[in-house]
């Protein structure tokens, strides 16, 4: 898969400690704090990239988590592989939700916007586009108990648009 000039490269950019230490990357950050790489032509998290390199099984459909909770962390020890609901558990287990370091759109999100293009049908509120799929969700948790805001955490929403949902 990947050359031995790749691999070096890739481990040269990062400072290795004992096995049990955080190993950082030193290269690229991306903006929310991950380390950025391209191996292959392919722009990739560091992190990522160091679990592919050090696991015979990787499952692309699953994301990769940090046990440590370092975002520049690439050692293999430190990372697993996770679906979208396990990161969504780990972030609010460690309050890393929305509300506590501001609003970022997740590349899930943006996807969301072109669901008419999937014969979804997308429902505005004002600045806010929300589809079927997502409204449906915010309706059932809300018929659990949820909050506004932990809705918003979990789905990854604006509170606004969340709240005008509940509304409805």
């Amino acid at each position: 898969m990947f050359t031995d000039k790749q691999i070096k490269s890739f481990w040269n950019r990062v400072n290795i400690k004992s096995e049990n230490e955080c190993w950082e990357w030193t290269g690229l950050k991306s903006k929310n704090g991950y380390g950025k790489t391209g191996i292959r032509n392919r722009i990739s998290t560091a992190h990522r990239t160091s679990y592919f390199l050090h696991n015979e099984i990787f499952d692309t459909g699953l994301y990769v988590l940090h046990h440590c909770d370092n975002r520049l962390c690439v050692n293999p020890k430190h990372l697993y592989q996770g679906t979208p609901k396990d990161n969504v558990a780990d972030m609010l287990n460690r309050k890393r939700d929305n509300y506590s370091n501001g609003y970022i759109h997740s590349e899930e999100t943006k996807n969301k916007m072109s669901n008419s293009q999937r014969g979804i049908k997308n429902h505005n509120y004002g600045n806010f586009v929300l589809d079927e799929i997502t409204i449906n969700k915010i309706k059932e948790l809300k018929a659990k108990n949820y909050s506004i805001r932990s809705i918003c955490s979990i789905l990854n929403t604006k509170y606004n648009s969340t709240r005008k949902t509940f509304n409805k």
